[in-house]
């Protein structure tokens, strides 16, 4: 662990992602997901990728995507992150709660009212401003579409909207 705190947060996309880099986060994501097979970015390509360094050292990692959906009637653009993953190492030291800040700053430049993300533990994205969606999320899922209340789906408004309890249409896959 980095006893002094000093992180450093690494804003790029995947164009300018080394492959030494990449290699790193494939296995950070490994780490914490432990069922991704290949490369995680294939499905999409994030907009943003953050990478927390400490000490030179990948110790977190999340992916920001600015997608197009639709919110019950309504076409709009909303921010989606995933990939989110502390080195074990480094949990429990508010570093996600970090990179969540940045991302919402980065949501915050592209105007988006909301940011949603699909979570394996809620209950850890709650101080930073997520609350459980009740909507039903559709969404593609080994190619196939599927349609249903995505437990472990979360919200953050961005701003002063709020978020209607309507069908979400990501037009793709979640991230």
């Amino acid at each position: 662990m980095d006893p002094s705190g000093d992180y450093e947060i690494i804003h790029l996309t995947r164009s300018v992602l080394s492959s030494e880099t990449e290699r790193a986060v494939q296995a950070l994501l490994k780490q914490a997901f432990g069922d991704i097979d290949g490369d995680y970015y294939a499905g999409d390509n994030p907009e943003r990728i953050m990478l927390l360094s400490s000490g030179g050292r990948l110790v977190g990692h999340f992916a920001a995507y600015v997608r197009e959906v639709a919110l019950g009637g309504e076409e709009l653009a909303i921010g989606l992150i995933g990939g989110v993953a502390i080195d074990v190492r480094f949990r429990s030291q508010g570093l996600s709660k970090r990179l969540l800040r940045e991302a919402h700053a980065f949501f915050g430049e592209r105007a988006l009212p909301f940011s949603v993300l699909f979570a394996c533990e809620p209950a850890r994205y709650r101080s930073s401003g997520y609350r459980p969606m009740t909507n039903e999320t559709r969404f593609i899922e080994g190619g196939q579409w599927k349609q249903f209340v995505y437990r472990g789906g979360m919200v953050a408004e961005l701003g002063e909207r709020k978020w209607p309890d309507t069908l979400l249409d990501l037009r793709g896959r979640a991230v």
